[in-house]
């Protein structure tokens, strides 16, 4: 399960943000995974807080009883001096190459020079790029929502330090800026492409 995180536009143009706990389930028939809202919490703007501080806690707490068995129930570390490798135990392993190759592309097609001047230009100060960045070699590794790159994809899967702390809404925000320069980014990719290609275009 996890926190899922809807928007929708409202005919004035407002956005209204939704959130649910919600649940990936397997459909037969179309046989593909599909997310089920299990809750919803409401709206963002109206979310009762503490109410979900105290589920956090809760469930903490269950979690906290269950490491504490289990780390009473394992012996206590030896001392002859060595290692055994039957007692090492990888906690995590990262996929580092796709994230590599998308890295030199994204430089070498002038994606990344592109989107840095104008989040120079505009004067923002957001980790746009890294999530601009991030939800492209999501697409290209794992294809998941923004919610899935965000909340499981990056911090589970990718070893993108820069983007560790990304969340679902600034993979919102930086589309939304994107949106306004497309133009001019693809533009210039293509001129860029066309050069390394040397393309004869007109």
């Amino acid at each position: 399960m996890y926190l899922r995180v809807s928007q929708r536009r409202n005919r004035d143009g407002s956005v209204v943000t939704d959130d649910g706990l919600a649940e990936n389930v397997w459909n037969a028939e179309t046989k593909r995974s599909e997310a089920r809202v299990v809750h919803s919490f409401g709206r963002a703007d109206r979310l009762d807080r503490a109410g979900l501080e105290r589920l956090v806690k809760s469930i903490n707490r269950v979690l906290d009883a269950e490491a504490d068995a289990a780390a009473a129930a394992v012996p206590p570390p030896t001392t002859t001096g060595s290692i055994d490798p039957d007692e090492l135990a990888f906690e995590r392993v990262y996929d580092y190459g796709v994230v590599l190759v998308a890295r030199a592309l994204w430089e070498r097609l002038g994606i990344g020079p592109a989107i840095r001047a104008r989040v120079t230009g505009d004067g923002l100060t957001a980790p746009h790029e890294a999530a601009l960045f991030a939800m492209t070699t999501n697409r290209l590794e794992a294809l998941t929502s923004k919610l899935g790159c965000a909340t499981r994809w990056l911090p589970d899967r990718a070893w993108l330090p820069e983007a560790a702390d990304l969340t679902v809404h600034y993979l919102y925000r930086a589309l939304d800026d994107l949106s306004d320069w497309m133009d001019d980014i693809e533009t210039e990719v293509f001129s860029r492409t066309a050069n390394l290609l040397n393309l004869d275009v007109d």
